[in-house]
């Protein structure tokens, strides 16, 4: 069994959005935030499942945003 993680850091971006309400806009926080090595759940999901690491058939099963 592996587990997947999500990471955020806490930027200003990610405080403004916190501060404002619009929590529903932080995933794409996390994705702009790649470069400082912030990573959501699927994403790690599906690198997992590339690299033949997870015994999930269908990773999207665990996913938030199944697509």
């Amino acid at each position: 069994m592996v587990a997947a993680y999500e990471f955020m850091y806490v930027t200003p971006g990610v405080q403004n959005l916190i501060r404002e309400a619009k929590t529903f806009r932080i995933d794409s926080e996390i994705q702009t935030g790649k470069r400082y090595g912030m990573q959501l759940l699927d994403d790690h999901l599906w690198m997992l499942f590339q690299a033949g690491k997870s015994v999930l058939k269908k990773p999207s099963i665990r996913a938030k945003s199944p697509a």
